[in-house]
């Protein structure tokens, strides 16, 4: 008879998860209780940043767990492919992908956290746990009420400290590479017609950049996955470089 008790390395594995996910909620509440020390805007910023760290390294604990990325077949055959707005009220700024298939971080979070419908009895991507068959939890995450507010909402998507959702793009191809959907673009990411590009971002290719294909090919090296926020003042702007207006305020994982 074969055991369905979890082996001595993966409850290692699920106990160093949970005890990141405390020791950054002990962390977040220590700098939001010494005022003096910390605004309130330094103390959000520092919330994201940990949030975002959290969920990155759960992303790469469900990898290594389920030998897989956690998302559905829906996004199979991309390099990469970024989680961004559609779907929330965020969707003005347009974080999506440029054609085919689009999501925001729900399919993630649905795997990350073994949920597998929402609150209404809908199904979901994780409909009978079919993408979290072990019924893990990699992450531990502040669940709340509305679709506005800070943390994962009822709609499953995990948002920022400012009530906006986390852009999750994921590597698919196993290059080590992210193209984020907005990242990606040379009126976001160039500096000049050479391959380097703000936030160390690099362009594969060496110039001349002829083609919105090649010139629009910004992408993050030595990374599975990339998760960045849009920041205090909750906005992102396609034409605006990524060190300049709204764009300037960015968090970024990278």
């Amino acid at each position: 008879m074969v055991s369905t008790k979890p082996n001595s390395g993966r409850a290692v594995r699920i106990l160093v998860w949970n005890l990141l996910a405390i020791v950054a909620v002990i962390g977040v509440l220590t700098a939001l209780l010494f005022p003096r020390t910390w605004t309130l805007k330094e103390g959000k910023i520092f919330e994201a940043k940990i949030e975002m760290a959290n969920l990155a390294a759960a992303i790469k604990g469900c990898q290594t767990e389920y030998g897989k990325v956690p998302v559905s077949s829906n996004v199979t055959g991309s390099p990469d492919f970024t989680f961004g707005t559609y779907g929330t009220s965020d969707e003005v700024f347009g974080i999506t992908n440029a054609s085919g298939y689009q999501a925001n971080n729900s399919e993630v979070m649905a795997i990350l956290m073994d949920l597998d419908g929402f609150p209404d009895g809908t199904n979901i991507i994780n409909a009978s746990h079919s993408s979290s068959p072990q019924r893990t939890s990699f992450l531990l995450g502040r669940i709340v009420s509305r679709t506005n507010s800070p943390g994962i909402g009822p709609d499953h998507v995990f948002r920022d400290p400012w009530g906006h959702p986390y852009i999750i793009t994921i590597d698919l191809n196993g290059d080590n590479k992210c193209r984020d959907a907005f990242y990606k673009l040379a009126s976001v990411s160039e500096i000049d017609s050479s391959p380097r590009g703000l936030l160390g971002l690099v362009r594969p290719t060496p110039p001349p950049y002829h083609s919105p294909e090649t010139r629009d090919s910004f992408e993050v090296t030595n990374a599975t996955v990339t998760i960045w926020s849009f920041g205090p003042d909750g906005k992102a702007d396609r034409t605006v470089k990524a060190n300049q207006g709204v764009n300037q305020d960015n968090l970024t994982s990278w």
